[in-house]
């Protein structure tokens, strides 16, 4: 690995133009909000892609068969042996990381980097998505199959998408069934129960990639109009609409924005939520693919894995971050006494816990709980609860051998982020994809909506909880929570 005072003379180009302000080539309307380069890592092969997947970025080595985890925390990259002959695509569900073996029209599921499971051969395979449950690929011939995320068994017959549809698809995986768009720019929406298809709206130009996140659908739209927009599936429509100068590569959502890969003018731009605008995040030659995982932009450029952090944000995500792994947050930590809670983060907010919901005071009316919290903590109480705007301290039974200390936590703060960079507002697909939970539906019967969580281990001994789709509200604790697995 090499930081960024030694990098090439591709970086240095990038690093440069950036800090400077942009290149020549049209950055009219874009504002210039520079990433700082954290790290340039090495990667074995001809890397084709980037997939983000459990806190990392994977890169398909195409010709070698095999795939590299970079880690932008730390940051550093660890190939793999050889898994496939040409690797050709990739999709991440959150547990499970799905790539396609051009050379053996093969699907297989990863295990590791050294260890892959033959998933289902499928003959001109080209393409998959993985999402709610769901597992889908298309073919050269423009046929689309839904299979088994487990099995890989095929689910339901074979659907041929043309004449409606024109080859080379690209796939988004959506809660209705499966979002297909072509080179002609239709975008068809395959149903998952009836396989029915139906075309949901239309472009003048090819449909280049999808993005799903915490701001729903995406598309990038290239040729003779150049655009991204949201996909609006129940009302089949296109909105949001955002004008792009020239055609885009790629695109890569996350809590701040949209990101859009435009080679055509050696850019990276992000178009931001709350703003509403495109800003200007990194200029330089050569960058093929982009992707975030734990925070940071990773993007790749000439053989390498190029890691980017946002400088405006970096002391906000310290103040704010969830330490999923040492359970702590605002410099509190599990285990630490109501008072220490106090000198950190001041006096509690008053609590009344016959009208009041145990839950952080700027807390949605309602949030996800799990079946049952860990049976150490205590009831809160009016004069012992230490709550806050943004999070909940629970303290454990004095019978327990962390008596009257943080024994978990409940977040809310709209704001927060953990080391891996999901945050409230995420859809818990991204939590799945970070991290390795068990994640179910609780249901709450009555005129009650059902909801989905997710669990797991995140730390020697902290225990993460993940509430609703989105997130809204992100738990740790010092013991496992109820019918985790």
């Amino acid at each position: 690995m090499q930081m960024s005072a030694g990098i090439g003379r591709a970086l240095l180009l990038l690093v440069a133009l950036t800090l400077a302000g942009g290149c020549g080539g049209g950055t009219s309307g874009a504002a210039n909000t520079p990433l700082v380069s954290l790290a340039r890592v090495p990667l074995e092969g001809a890397p084709r892609a980037l997939v983000a997947h459990r806190g990392a970025v994977w890169a398909l080595n195409a010709p070698r068969g095999g795939v590299t985890r970079v880690d932008p925390s730390r940051p550093q990259a660890t190939p793999g042996r050889r898994l496939g002959r040409r690797l050709i695509d990739a999709s991440s569900d959150g547990r499970r990381l799905f790539v396609v073996d051009g050379g053996s029209d093969t699907v297989l599921r990863i295990r590791s980097r050294r260890a892959a499971d033959k998933l289902a051969r499928i003959a001109g395979i080209r393409s998959v998505t993985a999402g709610h449950g769901r597992l889908w690929a298309a073919t050269r011939d423009g046929r689309v199959l839904q299979l088994d995320p487990q099995s890989g068994a095929h689910v339901g017959p074979a659907v041929d998408t043309r004449p409606a549809l024109e080859p080379p698809l690209k796939l988004a995986a959506v809660a209705e069934g499966l979002v297909v768009g072509d080179p002609k720019g239709r975008i068809a929406l395959l149903d998952a129960r009836t396989n029915a298809m139906d075309v949901i709206a239309r472009a003048a130009g090819r449909v280049v990639a999808f993005a799903t996140g915490g701001h729903g659908l995406w598309v990038a739209v290239g040729g003779r109009e150049s655009f991204v927009a949201q996909v609006d599936v129940s009302g089949r429509r296109l909105t949001s609409r955002r004008r792009l100068e020239v055609a885009p590569a790629a695109l890569a959502q996350t809590s701040q924005g949209l990101d859009v890969l435009l080679p055509g003018l050696e850019q990276v731009r992000r178009y931001e939520w709350d703003a509403e605008r495109f800003v200007e995040i990194l200029t330089g030659p050569f960058v093929t693919s982009i992707a975030h995982a734990s925070g940071a932009l990773v993007a790749l450029q000439e053989g390498h894995a190029v890691i980017f952090d946002d400088p405006r944000s970096r002391a906000a995500r310290r103040s704010l971050r969830i330490d999923e792994v040492t359970g702590s947050y605002r410099g509190v930590k599990l285990g630490d006494t109501p008072s220490q809670v106090r000198r950190r983060l001041g006096r509690p907010v008053a609590f009344d816990p016959i009208h009041d919901a145990f839950t952080p005071l700027q807390a949605p009316s309602f949030v996800s709980f799990p079946p049952d919290e860990p049976e150490i903590l205590a009831l809160p109480t009016k004069q012992r609860a230490l709550r806050y705007n943004d999070v909940f301290f629970f303290t454990c039974k004095m019978e327990t051998s962390c008596a009257r200390r943080v024994g978990a936590m409940l977040i809310a703060g709209s704001r927060a982020v953990t080391t891996r960079g999901i945050t409230i507002g995420d859809p818990l697909e991204e939590a799945q994809r970070a991290y390795d939970l068990h994640c179910d539906t609780l249901s709450l019967g009555g005129d009650l909506a059902d909801h989905e969580y997710c669990t797991g281990k995140t730390g020697p001994r902290v225990y993460a909880f993940f509430g609703g789709d989105p997130i809204d509200n992100i738990q740790l604790a010092l013991e496992p929570f109820p019918n985790q697995r």
